[in-house]
C-alpha cells in the first residue's frame, strides 16, 4: 500500500499508481485508491494493488445466477449511489441473508430501488439484450457508473446494439433475450437465471460472448 498527501495533480496521481504497480510485481492488477481525512481537516491519498484474476472460466462458460434480495438500495437523497464508496455493508448482509444453507457459491445478488426498480448487484451493473437494444439502469437508479459499463456502452454500436440507460423492472430481465453483469474484475459476465427463472437459452448468449471477446482484446491490447 502506498499513501500520498492531497491535493494531488493529474501527473502525480498518475506517478502514484505507475509506482504502485511497478513495486507490486504484478503482470495484472487490480488497483483501490481511497481518501482519508483526519480530524485537522487534512486529507491523503492511499492505493492498494492486488492480482487480476477475472471471473472464473466456468462462470464465463456456464454463466451464473441473479437473486433479488430484500434490501434496497438508498434513495438519491441519501448516499449517492454513483461515488464510490468503501461501504459495502448492504452487499455484506445481502450475502449473509442469502448463504447457500450447504456452504456452495449461491447467486449473484441483486437490489432495487425503493421504488421496485433494477439498481445493481452488491458488485456489478446489471445489462440486458432485447432485440437490437442493450439496456442498462440509469445513474439514477442508485448504482455506482463503473468504468466497465462505460466501456460496454461504448462498444455496443460496433455490435450493431443500440444502447439505452432507462427504469427497468425484475419483468424486463426475466423476459429479456440476454442479461451479463459488468465490473472491473468480472468484465462481462453471462446472466442465465434471474429468481430462478430462466434468461433467453439458459447459455450465454452470442452477444454477451462478442462483449466478453472484445472487452478481452481491448484489454490485452491497452498498454
Amino acid at each position: 500500500m502506498l499513501s500520498r498527501a492531497v491535493p494531488l495533480d493529474e501527473r502525480a496521481f498518475g506517478e502514484l499508481i505507475n509506482e504502485g504497480v511497478c513495486e507490486s510485481g504484478y503482470t495484472e492488477a487490480l488497483a483501490r485508491v481511497a481518501l482519508h481525512w483526519d480530524r485537522e481537516g487534512g486529507c491523503s491519498v492511499s492505493l492498494i494493488l492486488r492480482p487480476y484474476a477475472g471471473a472464473a472460466p466456468e462462470r464465463l462458460e456456464r454463466g451464473v445466477e441473479l437473486m433479488t434480495v430484500a434490501g434496497r438500495r438508498g434513495p438519491a437523497h441519501g448516499q449517492d449511489w454513483r461515488l464510490k464508496a468503501s461501504d459495502y455493508v448492504s452487499g455484506v448482509l445481502a450475502h449473509l441473508d442469502t448463504e447457500a444453507m450447504d456452504g456452495a457459491p449461491g447467486p449473484e445478488r441483486l437490489f432495487l430501488t425503493p421504488e421496485g426498480y433494477v439498481s445493481e448487484t452488491t458488485v456489478a451493473n446489471v445489462f440486458i439484450v432485447k432485440g437490437k437494444r442493450l439496456l442498462t439502469p440509469m445513474p439514477g437508479s442508485g448504482i455506482l457508473v463503473g468504468v466497465t459499463r462505460s466501456a460496454v456502452l461504448e462498444t455496443a454500436p460496433l455490435l450493431g446494439l443500440e444502447p439505452v440507460e432507462t427504469l427497468l423492472t425484475r419483468h424486463d430481465l426475466y423476459t429479456a433475450d440476454e442479461c451479463f453483469l459488468t465490473s472491473a474484475s468480472c468484465e462481462a459476465l453471462p446472466v442465465v437465471r434471474v429468481d430462478g427463472r430462466t434468461i433467453g437459452s439458459g447459455r450465454p448468449g452470442p452477444l454477451t460472448r462478442q462483449l466478453l471477446r472484445h472487452e478481452a482484446t481491448s484489454r490485452i491490447s491497452d498498454p
